[in-house]
């Protein structure tokens, strides 16, 4: 026979873990309305003019990535203990620091290196002596409408002589 005490410690613990559920789930979702959680796929799929389909597949997989980390993380922690977890982190926290400025030096390089060699090349929207772009846009797709604007309108067609001579502005 179960007493009463016992009784009400066992709703407690359910209602404290359906409390927690609740709080996590509620701090997952406005989680994700962080700009910088969602204005990197926004840009990136503009960028490449990805569809909808392909924007939300990547977003979806990267999600999932973002949340299994963390999952494996919590569990570390778990069976770790959380003071190995903290040595950890105290440890990362100190080389975070080198490790930027390592990251920070070698995209310098790179940025330098490439700035500085002789690779010349054209980008398509460029014209060469008013012709044809110099190299045409890959296939099936359109430039952008910034350099669809740029691009001169279709040429009228030539007009009959007469009306040529009527309207030259030499005297």
């Amino acid at each position: 026979m179960q007493s009463v005490g016992a009784g009400r410690s066992s709703i407690i613990i359910i209602a404290a873990r359906g409390a927690l559920m609740f709080a996590a789930a509620t701090v997952g979702a406005l989680h994700t309305l962080a700009p910088d959680h969602w204005v990197p796929f926004a840009a990136l799929a503009r960028a490449n003019k990805w569809s909808v389909r392909q924007t939300a597949r990547t977003t979806m997989l990267c999600g999932f990535g973002h949340v299994t980390v963390s999952a494996v993380l919590a569990i570390l922690v778990a069976f770790a203990g959380l003071e190995v977890l903290e040595h950890l982190g105290a440890r990362l926290e100190r080389q975070a620091t080198f490790l930027l400025i390592a990251f920070g030096f070698v995209y310098l390089i790179w940025g330098l290196r490439r700035s500085f060699s002789r690779h010349t090349h054209r980008h398509w929207h460029t014209r060469s002596a008013g012709g044809p772009p110099a190299v045409p846009p890959a296939a099936g797709r359109r430039p952008s409408r910034r350099n669809r604007a740029a691009e001169p309108a279709a040429e009228q067609p030539a007009r009959p002589p007469a009306l040529r001579e009527e309207t030259s502005l030499t005297t």
